[in-house]
């Protein structure tokens, strides 16, 4: 199973920050107007409402923060990776790849 949640992990967008000690997993994505903010989290919602999976999101005008804690509380998990690779893939059916329309900023 680790093999399993590496090789997801491995796929994720480098802007991803991994903490194994905290056993947190966050990424903060830079938005150009509100408007995107709100499409980002509307998609976000309907994300989390299917896989039941409800990450920490901080936003403010032209950001959202997504933190996503270890479900078990000691590492990050399969789970855990594949749904940041959900988050990613909801930018990606947009056009958007993080340099033109969302990025990170640690």
């Amino acid at each position: 199973m680790a093999d399993e949640a590496a090789d997801i992990r491995a796929s994720l967008h480098p802007d991803w920050d991994v903490q194994q000690r905290q056993a947190v997993l966050s990424r903060k994505f830079l938005f150009a107007a509100y408007a995107e903010v709100q499409r980002f989290l509307d998609k976000l919602t309907e994300l989390s409402e299917r896989e039941d999976y409800y990450p920490n999101l901080h936003f403010a005008q032209t950001h959202v923060t997504v933190t996503i804690q270890a479900r078990e509380g000691r590492a990050l998990d399969e789970a855990d990776f594949a749904f940041a690779r959900q988050v990613d893939l909801l930018l990606e059916e947009d056009g958007q790849q993080g340099e033109q329309g969302a990025s990170s900023a640690r």
